[in-house]
């Protein structure tokens, strides 16, 4: 199976190197399956913005898009309540997903 590219927002990074071990390194293991399965069973659409999928990662969700040759990652964020839904749409609300 070909694996695709990973293109991980600056600001998203930032936030998984300042989480714990091993939720660091349960969301990076996940991000890295995302290469080589950019649809796994648990990922579902995002509301509002077609072309983005999100998944669950322990306590996490990361949201995310798949285009021909890569996986860009928009965020990640603690999924116990709607933080993670508003930071996405104030940060990319205003952004055009081209098919």
């Amino acid at each position: 199976m070909r694996r695709l590219m990973l293109d991980v927002d600056e600001d998203c990074d930032s936030y998984i190197e300042k989480l714990v071990p091993k939720q660091r390194s349960q969301v990076w293991g996940k991000i890295a399956d995302l290469r080589l399965d950019p649809r796994p069973n648990d990922s579902e659409h995002m509301t509002g913005f077609k072309p983005c999928f999100r998944v669950t990662c322990g306590e996490h969700r990361i949201i995310y898009m798949v285009a021909r040759d890569h996986v860009k990652i928009f965020l990640v964020g603690h999924r116990g309540d709607d933080a993670v839904y508003k930071a996405f749409e104030r940060k990319y609300r205003n952004l055009s997903f081209a098919a």
